[in-house]
């Protein structure tokens, strides 16, 4: 259990004060649509975060933190897990010509979208919590987007990267809404919090 486990996710609002690995103090915020996440390692012991800075007296304020680049964060992740993986070649086959069955749960239409991505968990304080999975998507709409992976992801949120597929759309962090489980692989509904800035 993280240490800050008393952040609900769904209060955008609040403060990340305490690094979920050294217990140091730390200021960051829950990002937003209207504050969105950028990269940060905790100068206590370098553990990876996204988030927003705080804010002190109307100023961005980050303390115990270093901001640091996306690319320079994730390079090193991201390229140990660029393997090649048959099974997400074929489960990436046979979902672009998949349609939607089954009642609707989302308040806005959704579009069969299928493109590899690759996904990182995240914990409830935004640390990043194990190594990038490749996945893919299923389906998107307004509010979120649906993702298939062959990995088990326990955490509650996911930061996404589009840069398998393309470099114009930018990396996004989704909440978990729910999980299945569909043979061997795992489908996980998400919705938007925020974008993620270079």
């Amino acid at each position: 259990m993280d240490s800050v486990a008393s952040i609900e996710p769904a209060d955008r609002c609040h403060t990340i004060d305490r690094c979920g690995v050294c217990q140091g103090r730390i200021s960051l915020s829950i990002p937003s649509l209207e504050s969105p996440a950028t990269s940060w390692r905790c100068r206590g012991c370098d553990a990876a975060f996204f988030g927003s800075a705080q804010l002190r007296d109307g100023k961005p304020f980050s303390g115990g933190m270093r901001s640091v680049y996306y690319f320079d964060l994730m390079t090193g992740l991201v390229d140990g897990s660029r393997r090649p993986n048959t099974r997400l070649n074929r489960l990436e086959q046979c979902l672009a010509h998949a349609v939607h069955e089954g009642p609707e749960s989302r308040a806005n239409q959704r579009f069969a979208v299928v493109s590899r991505v690759h996904v990182t968990p995240l914990s409830s304080d935004m640390r990043l919590a194990g190594p990038p999975a490749e996945a893919v998507t299923m389906n998107v709409s307004v509010s979120g987007l649906a993702i298939l992976s062959l990995k088990e992801i326990a955490e509650p949120y996911l930061a996404v990267d589009f840069s398998a597929a393309t470099d114009s759309i930018k990396p996004v962090i989704l909440k978990k809404l729910r999980s299945e489980v569909i043979g061997r692989g795992h489908r996980y509904a998400e919705e938007f919090l925020s974008r993620i800035e270079y």
